[in-house]
């Protein structure tokens, strides 16, 4: 579709800058900056949510393992396989210390796994205390971490409990000062009388101890995660913001006037399905104005005619009587009245001249009646009065694909006319035909006669009607004219363009009115 002026009349150069693309605060406020800054929150806080998850979920599952009653239990579990003498004769080695900080994962947890992972989380590398105590009458044995903490009293305090009440004994308690929490149990040795195995766990959160199953490897996660968000952010708002700014370079056009651009942007989402929509109204708009122009040109030949039909065309009647009486009054002066009679003669010429510009000035056009019915209404006001039978062979459906693209057909029916007046003025014929049909992406418009042809050595001179009817043959798209016959055997007159461009409209105004709908 060629461009289109529109009417900017009203419209004043500062109010045409704001469609205009603006440089200025590229940067700071723009879409881009945050896109990138907002999809980069929502990837690191999501990420921080997530493993804050997880986080609490550690810390849940590890409180409900901490509690007296589950470590007494799985503490008889993990000295089930342990026979007192053997558990006696590890106390009493040279490597008791070694011996109980291996038996940890069985008295914590006699599966492991739990304590495996327990071991890893919570920031239990920097703030984790732990004392086995083995203490029979005759030894004590104890593994204790670097840093004890405040279990040593408590550990006495359990273990006393316990000798005390001969059963296990168990506590659980939270110092809020320094945000940690402690739990003791002892438990007696079954089949070995005053033995006992005590143990003692205390572990100090750290506010990031939540987030991170590791405090030390906070530093080296945030950074990771900075790092991800900051790329999926980057290729996420520069996609988005690449198409959003073609639509914008194409609004700027629309807002100059020139609606043949098109956004056509590639997506199948929202913003693809809004943009298609834009580019369906762009093609309303251009048809519109383009039946608009052609309404008012039509208005304003019609506005000619009358002029000239009220004005000119009655002053040469009125010459032509005018004209008529000085005949008779100079009747007696032979050279006076050859003068007068071919001023008289000259007068009917342009009367004649002027009725057919009239004529023409009032022949129907596409944006009025369609081509079908413009061309058929043309070609009757043409041959009205003479011997020509002429006929039209197109189908509804094929005129209404070629009334898609209202400029093309325009030049198809002002290339009929043409060659309409060239048959009634010079060939003779009896018969003239017009048809349409199209072979493939081909479309044909033939304009046939029986007349008497023509000589083909004056085909290519520089008649301005067959000069006009070139030129508008290549206006359509891949358009060519080609005109055959020779004297006696009637001319046949070919246009020949590219068809599919006007199917093509059509499925694009189908596919756009089902994305709308």
């Amino acid at each position: 579709m060629p461009s289109v002026l529109l009417h900017l009349s009203t419209m004043t150069a500062h109010d045409l800058k704001k469609y205009l693309p603006s440089r200025r605060g590229r940067w700071s406020g723009s879409l881009f900056i945050k896109c990138l800054v907002g999809i980069m929150c929502i990837f690191f806080f999501g990420t921080v949510a997530v493993f804050s998850f997880g986080g609490m979920k550690h810390r849940a599952r590890l409180d409900l393992e901490m509690e007296p009653d589950n470590v007494i239990r799985t503490m008889r579990q993990g000295l089930a396989g342990i026979s007192p003498a053997e558990l006696k004769a590890r106390a009493e080695s040279p490597f008791c210390h070694e011996l109980l900080q291996a038996m940890v994962s069985d008295l914590i947890d006699a599966r492991k796994d739990l304590w495996r992972r327990y071991n890893r989380s919570l920031a239990f590398h920097e703030d984790y205390f732990l004392i086995v105590r083995y203490r029979d009458k005759d030894t004590v044995c104890e593994y204790v971490t670097k840093r004890p903490g405040d279990l040593p009293p408590l550990i006495d305090e359990m273990e006393a409990q316990a000798r005390q009440t001969g059963a296990a004994a168990g506590m659980r308690t939270e110092i809020s000062a320094s945000n940690s929490w402690i739990t003791v149990a002892s438990l007696p040795v079954e089949g070995a009388p005053e033995t006992f195995v005590t143990l003692g766990v205390q572990v100090k959160m750290h506010p990031l101890g939540v987030i991170f199953p590791e405090l030390r490897a906070a530093g080296h996660v945030l950074i990771h995660l900075t790092f991800i968000s900051f790329l999926s952010a980057l290729l996420l708002a520069a996609y988005v913001v690449r198409r959003i700014r073609r639509a914008e370079r194409v609004a700027a056009e629309w807002a100059l006037g020139n609606l043949g651009v098109r956004i056509n942007d590639p997506g199948r989402d929202e913003f693809g399905r809004l943009s298609a929509a834009f580019d369906h109204m762009a093609d309303v708009l251009g048809k519109n104005i383009e039946v608009k122009q052609s309404l008012a040109a039509s208005e304003e030949r019609n506005r000619l005619a009358r002029d000239l039909h009220d004005t000119a065309k009655q002053r040469c009647f009125v010459l032509g009587l005018r004209l008529s009486l000085l005949a008779r009054i100079c009747q007696d002066d032979p050279k006076r009245t050859e003068l007068v009679q071919s001023a008289l003669e000259l007068t009917k010429l342009v009367q004649s001249d002027l009725a057919d510009v009239i004529q023409r000035f009032s022949w129907p056009t596409i944006a009025q009646a369609g081509l079908l019915k413009a061309t058929t209404d043309s070609l009757d006001i043409l041959f009205q009065g003479s011997d020509i039978n002429w006929s039209i062979d197109l189908k509804p459906e094929e005129a209404a694909e070629l009334e898609s693209e209202p400029f093309w057909a325009g030049q198809l029916l002002l290339i009929t006319t043409e060659a309409a007046a060239n048959v009634l003025k010079h060939s003779r014929a009896s018969n003239m035909k017009v048809s349409f049909h199209s072979e493939g992406e081909t479309g044909f418009w033939i304009i046939e006669d029986d007349g008497c042809g023509f000589d083909e050595s004056r085909v290519s001179g520089r008649g301005m009607g067959l000069s006009n009817m070139k030129q508008r043959a290549e206006s359509c798209p891949g358009g060519h004219l080609v005109i055959k016959g020779g004297p006696g055997c009637g001319t046949v007159l070919k246009v020949i363009f590219d068809y599919s461009e006007s199917t093509k409209s059509e499925d694009r105004d189908a596919n756009d009115n089902n994305i709308g709908g």
